[in-house]
């Protein structure tokens, strides 16, 4: 997904654990990775108040 400012994020499975389609990273392309300590990502949504 590519953000109104230029950077994208997604996530990859980490294929590690029982839950092999997960991951508790997502990644951004121009900041920091975000990680949720016991999280299984599968996807992400960018979400804003400017739209709604």
């Amino acid at each position: 997904m590519k953000m109104k400012t230029g950077e994208y994020f997604y996530m990859r499975a980490d294929n590690t654990g029982s839950r092999t389609w997960g991951s508790p990273t997502i990644v951004f392309s121009q900041s920091a990775d975000r990680t949720r300590s016991g999280a299984e990502f599968y996807k992400a949504r960018y979400y804003t108040t400017a739209y709604n």
